[in-house]
């Protein structure tokens, strides 16, 4: 969507170079850099989240891992248990 506004100007405006005056093909290149370069930014709060979510999915994990090893005392059966459930959870977050 974006992307074909500023693609639609690179090749149907720039052939016509030599026939636009100056102003304009400054004008039509900051609208070129601009609709990238927004695009971008828009996209940096999600990229943000998503970190963060992975951030604590791995700490989770971390801890979830550990409780694990501490229930290895336990029967096999309560283990194996354990550990599809701590599974399921990391799953569903």
């Amino acid at each position: 969507s974006i992307w074909y506004i500023a693609i639609f100007i690179i090749i149907f405006l720039f052939p016509y170079a030599g026939l636009l005056s100056k102003k304009t093909l400054i004008q039509s290149f900051q609208v070129i850099l601009y609709i990238p370069i927004t695009f971008i930014l828009e996209q940096l709060p999600y990229v943000f989240l998503a970190g963060i979510s992975v951030k604590r999915i791995s700490l989770l994990e971390n801890r979830l891992s550990r409780l694990i090893q501490t229930s290895d005392k336990t029967q096999p059966a309560d283990r194996i248990e354990k550990q599809t459930f701590l599974s399921m959870l990391i799953i569903l977050i």
